[in-house]
Formats: C-alpha cells, sequence, structure tokens
C-alpha cells in the first residue's frame, strides 16, 4: 500500500452482533427498554488514498487517543453534541496503521433507533493523565497523536501533537444511517494518511531524524493538524471483513472531515 507500511484495520469490536443489545448499552440506551435500537460497529484505519504520499513517504505508525464518539441525529450536525446524539465515551488509544486498539470492553459500537444520521463527530485528545498501555510508544504520553514516518530520503520523521482535535463528518446523502431491519452495521472511520504530508518541508537525510511539533516546528504541525483533519471519512464494511474493497473506499459515507 502506497504510503502505510500495513494496511491493517484497528477492529475496535464486531461484538454486539444482532440488533436489541438491550442488556448493555455502550452508546445510549433507548428511551424505553423495549424499543428497538440496532449497533454499528466502529473500526479506524489508515486507506491508501487516491495518490501516492508526496515525497515518497511511508507511514510506519499512527497512534490516536480518541474520546467521545457521537452519532447525530438529522438536523443536530449545526448544533454539535446535543440532545439525541447516540454516544460512546471512550477512551480508546488506537494505532491506524498495524491493528492495535486499547478501550473500553466489548469494543467500539453505537446503539441507536434506526433511521437517518446526519454525521459522526469525536474527539482527538491528550492522554495525559492516562496510563498507557503496553506495547504504546512512550513518545505518546501526554500527547493526542503520535505519527512515525520514513521520508524518500531516509528521513525519519516524527509528528507529535497534545493539541485538543473535534473532528466532524457529515453524512452525505443516503450515507450514515442505521438499518430498519435490525441488521448490524459495520463502519471504518479512513484517514488517507498520503495526504498528511502535502505543503511539508523537511530537511534531513538518511539516519537523521526530524521531529514536528509545537516546539519544534509549529508551522508544519499546523499543516499537518488540518491536513489530518481533511484526510478522514467513513466508510461502509459491507462485508465486515475489517477492510475496505476498491469500491467501498470508492463510496465514502460521509465528507472529508472538518
Amino acid at each position: 500500500m502506497s504510503g502505510v507500511r500495513s494496511g491493517g484495520a484497528l477492529a475496535l469490536g464486531l461484538v454486539c452482533v444482532a440488533a436489541g443489545c438491550n442488556s448493555t448499552h455502550v452508546g445510549n440506551p433507548p428511551a424505553d427498554p423495549g424499543d428497538p435500537t440496532v449497533a454499528a460497529a466502529l473500526s479506524f484505519q489508515a486507506v491508501e488514498g487516491a495518490e501516492p504520499s508526496a515525497g515518497g513517504v511511508e507511514v510506519e505508525a499512527a497512534w490516536l487517543v480518541v474520546r467521545d464518539l457521537h452519532l447525530l441525529p438529522t438536523g443536530r450536525c449545526e448544533g454539535g453534541e446535543g440532545g439525541g446524539s447516540v454516544r460512546l465515551e471512550g477512551p480508546f488509544v488506537v494505532e491506524l496503521v498495524s491493528g492495535q486498539v486499547w478501550g473500553e470492553d466489548g469494543g467500539a459500537v453505537l446503539e441507536g433507533a434506526p433511521g437517518a444520521y446526519c454525521g459522526l463527530n469525536f474527539k482527538v485528545r491528550s492522554s495525559e493523565g492516562m496510563v498507557l498501555p503496553e506495547g504504546a510508544p512512550p513518545e505518546l504520553a501526554g500527547q493526542s497523536l503520535y505519527v512515525v514516518a520514513t521520508w524518500g530520503d531516509g528521513t525519519r520523521v516524527e509528528v507529535l501533537s497534545s493539541a485538543p482535535e473535534t473532528l466532524l463528518l457529515r453524512s452525505r446523502e443516503g450515507g450514515l444511517a442505521l438499518p430498519s431491519d435490525g441488521a448490524l452495521t459495520a463502519w471504518i472511520v479512513g484517514f488517507d494518511a498520503s495526504s498528511w504530508w502535502e505543503g511539508l518541508e523537511v530537511e534531513g537525510g538518511e539516519g537523521e531524524t526530524v521531529r514536528i511539533s509545537q516546539t519544534e516546528d509549529a508551522a508544519g504541525l499546523r499543516s499537518f493538524r488540518q491536513a489530518f483533519k481533511k484526510s478522514s471519512r467513513v466508510y461502509l464494511d459491507g462485508d465486515m471483513s475489517g477492510g475496505l474493497s476498491a469500491a467501498e473506499e470508492a463510496a465514502p459515507l460521509t465528507e472529508a472531515g472538518e
């Protein structure tokens, strides 16, 4: 996969295999215990994107701390996280390349009423105060995002950010919807990692390490953060394989993140 060392999906959980998972509500419970709910299982991954990475960048790892996922009912996208949204609190520590994830028991499963939703939003927040899971890099401590990549000339590039991010992915027409037949839906939040590096200039060389952070390259970090948000979309994982076919990747359910 161009620009991404490994194309594995981050399966955050396909544990609720049918609608009406009323014994344990990971998202908001229905107003009445007898009301039907439908489950949408989420995973996160780096996707290949339409173009090769600028400068031949190969992403080795991309770690995020994700919190407060909200599936927003129609009419609520302008108002943010208000009433009626389906919420999953987290936090989750996710790595977009290798397929690693840590978080709530039961995985990332949103449960809500059947019907259309106008968008999905979630927060990327600092790991401050968290005990990082085994396997997470120490560089993630106190950060919301940590990315490691190799530039085309052999330069090792590290991106660190503790800045808070809130991403809103607005549904395309007929996009984000929980089916009325009660079937489990699987969505992938995909990030086009090849687009993260557009406009960035890195001066280094084979064996050298360049760090992009608020203290070492604030302008570069601003550019990366903007590209990171715009690179995200939600896709349907129709066969629940944990990955995207070419047809699925060509038909995102949402607009780019904002």
